[in-house]
């Protein structure tokens, strides 16, 4: 029941708002609000968001926390829960909200967060979204930052009316400054019809959140397909995989891949391809032409 209810609570439903059935929705930019029983997002046509992206973030919030004037919808900002002040630099954007962010029950919060980020990353120059509660980081039950936020982490697909999301808890291993790989524990939402295997990868590619740990993979690698069958993940990125990265060897590489998704994902194996190719030799050491095995001989132990 509590499962259900967490799902039923975090389902972000794409609705029409006040618009009758068979009218067609408009291509945006949109603004996010929550539907009247407080379980779905509601999305509403925003005034065009071309000029100033300061001038943008400022009226989307505006308009965002104010109280609306129909009983379809409702800000998705509780009562005395309001953004004190927010800055934008380099493509992040962080909004420091005032100390009553804290009372929010995990619903309100999950629908806050996913109004928030989709609405303003709509913004040009508006990368991700980062919530601050008074002047310090936003932080899950165990301690660590929640981080910046992107749209993609709240993704909807438009062909149902009801979306089931789920919450994962992974290993991620990237490159240590000791010469082995890192784990750094990851909670990412997403949407239940994306595999965990591809969002492992995402994450892999976004870089570690911490200081003590480097990316293993190119920032502009792209991810063109990852599949599990009979036990093996296939993994096919595109040409920049290869790409040396700074600082890491190569063995660090495959292995942050490979111990990510077998520690974290439902294969055993993990097999590499580059542009569908799998007859290769990574950073002409390391041959790719098999699906290799976790290797715990490379993780650093943690204190």
């Amino acid at each position: 029941m509590k499962r259900y209810l967490w799902i039923l609570l975090a389902s972000l439903v794409l609705l029409a708002g006040c618009k009758g059935a068979g009218e067609e929705e408009g291509d945006g930019p949109f603004l996010y609000y929550v539907n009247t029983d407080g379980t779905d997002l509601v999305k509403q046509e925003a005034k065009s968001l071309e000029g100033d992206p300061k001038e943008a973030v400022s009226y989307l919030l505006d308009a965002l926390q104010e109280k609306t004037d129909t009983i379809d919808y409702k800000s998705a900002f509780p009562q005395k829960v309001t953004v004190e002040d927010w800055t934008l630099e380099e493509g992040r954007l962080k909004l420091f909200f005032t100390q009553d962010y804290e009372d929010m029950d995990q619903a309100a919060e999950v629908l806050l967060k996913a109004a928030v980020v989709q609405t303003l990353t709509q913004v040009e120059g508006v990368d991700s979204v980062e919530f601050f509660v008074g002047d310090k980081p936003l932080a899950r039950k165990d301690g660590t930052a929640v981080g910046p936020m992107t749209a993609e982490e709240f993704i909807q697909n438009t062909g149902s009316s009801l979306h089931s999301y789920q919450v994962g808890n992974f290993s991620l291993y990237f490159a240590g400054k000791e010469g082995k790989l890192v784990r750094e524990a990851v909670e990412v939402r997403y949407n239940s019809n994306i595999s965990a295997e591809k969002q492992i990868i995402e994450q892999l590619i976004k870089g570690p959140s911490g200081e003590n740990a480097l990316p293993t993979l190119p920032e502009d690698t792209k991810l063109l397909g990852v599949s599990v069958r009979d036990g093996v993940c296939y993994v096919n990125f595109s040409e920049e995989f290869l790409q040396p990265v700074d600082q890491v060897d190569p063995k660090l590489t495959i292995y942050s891949i490979v111990n990510s998704i077998t520690a974290s994902g439902s294969a055993g194996k993990v097999q590499i391809l580059v542009n569908g190719e799998t007859n290769l030799s990574y950073q002409e050491t390391i041959d790719i032409s098999q699906p290799f095995s976790m290797n715990a001989d490379l993780i650093e132990e943690e204190e």
